[in-house]
């Protein structure tokens, strides 16, 4: 029998700070291999509508412009299937079930703080802050 656990699920969640019912929601595809942490701004890769990667402004394959927010933690393995997990190299829930796609948020009330990735650029392309700066603030998305 196994002394350490082989599977960790860690079930962290960004949660809306108001008006979590506001807040929507869809499914995207990841591409293979990536580990991201649950409030990582994504952007959608143009040669592959409907994937979606971290955002960054360097970028040159249409993922320079955010357009949504991770729900969970997640890891995906070769085949791009997802685990909700930030467990390196986990693949598949304790039932070896992994996931085609992930949650993630197009709308909604966040604190910035809780947004990996967030800069001034990813800010006005999910939205607008209503409060504070992209360091300590209220990003209304949607």
């Amino acid at each position: 029998m196994p002394t350490a656990p082989t599977t960790r699920f860690t079930n962290l969640k960004l949660e809306p700070l108001y008006n979590p019912t506001q807040a929507a929601q869809f499914d995207v595809a990841l591409p293979p291999n990536v580990s991201y942490a649950h409030g990582t701004v994504l952007g959608e890769i143009s040669a592959e509508p409907g994937t979606f990667k971290a955002y960054a402004a360097a970028n040159t394959d249409g993922t320079q412009t955010a357009r949504v927010v991770l729900v969970y933690d997640v890891s995906t393995d070769a085949n791009g299937n997802v685990t909700f997990t930030n467990t390196e190299g986990q693949v598949g829930d304790e039932f070896g079930g992994v996931e085609r796609s992930a949650p993630v948020y197009f709308a909604g009330t966040f604190a910035t703080q809780d947004l990996v990735g967030l800069d001034a650029a990813a800010a006005v392309s999910l939205g607008r802050l209503v409060q504070g700066t992209i360091d300590a603030g209220v990003l209304r998305m949607g």
